[in-house]
C-alpha cells in the first residue's frame, strides 16, 4: 500500500536531505524546485509537509504542475536545485 501524499512527500524530502549531505551542502542552499503532482486539489497536503520540512526564510522559487499520471500509486514528484 502507498502512503499517502503527504507521506510521500516526507520519503521524498527525507531523501533530499541525505542527498544535499553527501553533496556537503543543505536544505537551505536550495535555489528552485519543481513539484509534480497527480491532483492538485490535494496541494495542501503536500504544502503541509514541505512548511514542516524548510523554513519559510528559505524557501527557493518553486512551481506546482499537475500532471495525469506519475505511475503505479506515485502522488508526488519532486526535483530540487541547490547551491553547494
Amino acid at each position: 500500500m502507498s502512503a499517502g501524499l503527504e507521506g510521500q512527500t516526507e520519503q521524498i524530502l527525507a531523501k533530499f536531505d541525505e542527498y544535499l549531505m553527501t553533496a556537503g551542502t543543505d536544505k537551505t542552499s536550495l535555489l528552485s524546485a519543481t513539484i509534480f503532482l497527480t491532483d492538485l486539489n490535494r496541494k495542501a497536503e503536500m504544502d503541509a509537509a514541505w512548511k514542516r520540512w524548510l523554513p519559510p526564510e528559505n524557501f527557493p522559487a518553486r512551481a506546482t504542475v499537475g500532471v495525469a499520471d506519475l505511475g503505479e500509486d506515485t502522488l508526488v514528484e519532486i526535483m530540487i536545485t541547490a547551491a553547494a
